[in-house]
């Protein structure tokens, strides 16, 4: 990453990437210790990864599509769910299929699952 952004121009930005966003990434969390159900919107093309032409930044890339909700691909989505799914924590994944990441908050489908979610008994 730090190669990344002095390539484009960003030299600037390594050590704030490396001091604050890093470390944010080393670990996750604890699972909360209230119940938690993270609804995600899946099957919906978002940007995986940017494709660079040779070795190294120059030229523009090619976006590379994957599944996601659109703006955060799959891998982000479900990043806590090995971490959190464990016995003692009270956790859920539901991935609604063809939702968009804004589109959880109006879908009616999405918006069922929300609530189901809200009002199970604990």
């Amino acid at each position: 990453m730090a190669a990344f952004l002095g390539d484009i121009g960003m030299g600037a930005a390594v050590g704030p990437y490396e001091f604050r966003v890093l470390p944010l990434f080393r670990e996750l969390p604890p699972p909360p210790r209230v119940p938690v159900a993270c609804v995600v919107g899946v099957g919906v093309d978002t940007p995986e990864l940017l494709a660079y032409p040779g070795d190294g930044f120059a030229g523009s890339p090619r976006m590379v599509m994957g599944d996601g909700d659109g703006l955060v691909n799959l891998a982000s989505l479900v990043a806590v769910d090995p971490a959190w799914r464990r016995p003692a924590a009270q956790f859920s994944m539901v991935k609604v299929r063809n939702v968009s990441h804004t589109g959880l908050l109006v879908d009616d489908r999405a918006l069922a699952v929300i609530i189901r979610a809200i009002l199970r008994p604990s």
